[in-house]
């Protein structure tokens, strides 16, 4: 029994069990990382559609109060109040916004295109 505990079959025997044990150990730690990342993840996910549930139902009873009821009718319905007076607002047609850019247009029609390109890089 002795030279059996002295031996390098026994020595070799050792080593292998020993690796095998701790391939098995760090594979079992990269699960438990990996899991718990998972589950990390999982967990952000339901805070968030938490508070998505939280501002829905927010939005939800908006949609019951008298102040969502009143605007509804002014945009939808064009309601107004009796003391209220409504003012319309049109646009005139006759007015002409000068840019920059229309004189810029008109100023390099005839230009080269790669004239345009270059100015175009530079800032102009």
């Amino acid at each position: 029994m002795r030279k059996f505990l002295n031996s390098k079959t026994l020595v070799f025997v050792m080593i292998l069990v020993f690796s095998w044990i701790s391939t098995s150990l760090i594979n079992i730690v990269s699960q438990k990382n990996y899991f718990e990342k998972e589950v990390n993840g999982v967990t952000e996910k339901i805070s968030e559609i938490e508070k998505e549930v939280g501002y829905l139902s927010k939005f939800l009873a908006y949609f019951g109060t008298s102040d969502f009821l009143e605007k509804e009718a002014r945009t939808k319905l064009n309601y107004k109040i009796q003391e209220e007076t409504v003012v319309f607002v049109y646009k005139d047609p006759n007015t002409r916004n000068a840019s920059a850019s229309v004189e810029f247009e008109k100023k390099t029609k005839k230009t080269a295109n790669y004239r345009k390109w270059f100015l175009y890089l530079l800032g102009y």
